[in-house]
């Protein structure tokens, strides 16, 4: 079945009230990671959205459904930014002239904000069916009732079904705006009839085997048990994760994050392509593996070039920048395709999502979800032991201590800054060679502040030590080639 693309489009002007939207992107996320259906049900956002970037991202990501969450009027207008961060309103005629333009694939849309039912209700003479809030809604209501309404689409459930769980769910919460949020249909549309990922009532069976998927015929050396994980068996067996196209929030932001540093400001928004990054860090076995295969020297702790007792899970550790690449290389030889280190950028993508949380599973601190210098372990851990409940929303593990991590930029102090005047896309950070290489997530050695995503932290491509390892990435144009 085609993967459902669910386009979360926020806005919270600089002088209008604040909203939680990255707590209701964040409780969207958890629900869908959840549900049956997980790997059919995509979600991809777009952040302090202007005029132009509504159209910018309907032709981009060419979504089944649009989310809205942000500031309503009265009026009947939607409220998004302006160049200058402040509100600007978008009239109800807008917004139909919109969605009729792209209603051949928009299917339903769901306005999170005050006062929307006056534009859900112009909506719908254009698109199937459109979700409005009465009133004013309290923030966490509708956060609670947007979650719930993604979990049962998650499950294959109706678009009818799925408000009313939206519904029970604010009922079971106790909040009394359970009567604020109305599903509208054009005339002649039943909501219970539409269904998004078991269309046509397409039995759960159907849906389950066309997400497996043998892909030797087409490449040779790739297997996938879902669209978004593909899996390497040889020569070495190893999972990657695919991190879709699209921007995000790259850097820190001081008013939402007080252990931010120079080197991570300012924050702004980055445009990667797709591409697939390994969902652990390369592990003791698999890095075995390259050397069994190589007269490439083994790391300085192996003791007769054999992995440390009873450490075959764990990431290989003591590796140099170089090192890294000389597996990258061995790797992209025996397959035919060119895996590489990630880029900063990719690196941050994959540990954070698009909405600049602070580390992988959500804004706070947690010190059971990762092994940092807290843990008081003292040394590595097996790859995954912290899974699921650290991963990053796109089901990558380990983004948060273990091991800091390879990248393949140079470190630049002053990089943010030179980004500030354009429009970025798959930077490959500085374009002059420099004495340091960034490294990213933490370790077992690291505080909390350097296990945060957005941390930079940098290390001479010749350093190795006991802290210091690497994971590595495939562009989507490799996989079918």
């Amino acid at each position: 079945m085609d993967t459902v693309k669910t386009l979360f489009l926020a806005a919270n002007p600089s002088n209008t009230t604040p909203l939680k939207l990255d707590e209701e992107f964040r409780a969207i996320t958890q629900k869908v990671r959840a549900s049956e259906y997980r790997d059919v049900l995509s979600l991809v956002s777009a952040w302090a959205v202007r005029a132009d970037d509504l159209l910018q991202a309907f032709n981009e990501h060419k979504p089944q459904v649009v989310h809205f969450s942000g500031h309503g009027s009265k009026k009947g207008e939607i409220i998004l930014l302006d160049t200058y961060g402040d509100a600007r309103t978008v009239s109800t005629a807008a917004l139909k002239a919109l969605f009729r333009t792209f209603s051949s694939n928009i299917r339903v849309v769901v306005l999170n904000a005050c006062y929307s039912q006056i534009q859900a209700n112009a909506i719908i003479r254009v698109i199937e069916c459109a979700v409005g809030m009465s009133d004013a809604i309290n923030d966490m209501a509708a956060i609670i009732f947007a979650s719930s309404f993604y979990r049962a689409i998650g499950f294959g459930h109706s678009i009818q079904r799925a408000f009313d769980e939206g519904i029970t769910a604010l009922l079971l919460e106790g909040y009394p705006d359970a009567d604020l949020p109305q599903l509208l249909c054009r005339s002649g549309v039943d909501a219970s009839q539409i269904f998004l990922i078991s269309s046509q009532n397409s039995s759960p069976t159907l849906v389950e085997s066309s997400a497996s998927i043998n892909l030797q015929s087409k490449t040779g050396i790739f297997t996938t048990s879902s669209p978004n994980i593909i899996t390497l068996d040889s020569p070495v067996y190893l999972h990657l994760v695919r991190i879709p196209s699209g921007r995000f929030l790259m850097g820190s932001d001081l008013v939402k994050d007080f252990n931010a540093r120079q080197n991570e400001q300012p924050q702004h928004l980055v445009y990667l392509s797709e591409y697939f990054i390994s969902k652990y860090p390369i592990t003791n076995a698999q890095y075995a593996s390259f050397l069994h295969n190589t007269t490439h020297p083994p790391p300085k702790h192996w003791r007769n070039g054999r992995i440390p007792n009873q450490k075959e899970n764990h990431p290989v550790v003591n590796i140099s920048w170089e090192d890294a690449l000389s597996f990258c290389k061995w790797l992209s030889n025996s397959t035919r395709k060119s895996f590489r280190l990630p880029t900063e950028a990719e690196w941050e993508k994959a540990g954070r999502g698009t909405d600049g949380s602070l580390y992988p599973w959500g804004d706070e601190w947690n010190v059971t979800r990762c092994n940092s210098r807290s843990s008081k372990l003292n040394d590595t851990t097996p790859v995954g032991q912290y899974s699921p409940s650290s991963d990053s929303i796109y089901g990558v593990a380990d983004m948060s201590g273990n091991v800091w991590e390879w990248c393949i930029d140079w470190f630049d102090e002053n990089e943010y800054q030179w980004r500030l005047a354009a429009n970025i896309t798959d930077p490959l950070g500085p374009s002059l060679e420099g004495l340091e290489k960034v490294v990213r997530g933490g370790s077992w050695l690291s505080m909390q502040v350097q296990c945060r995503v957005a941390c930079r932290y940098m290390a001479e491509p010749n350093t190795f030590d006991e802290s210091l390892g690497f994971r590595i990435v495939l562009s989507s144009n490799e996989i079918l080639k």
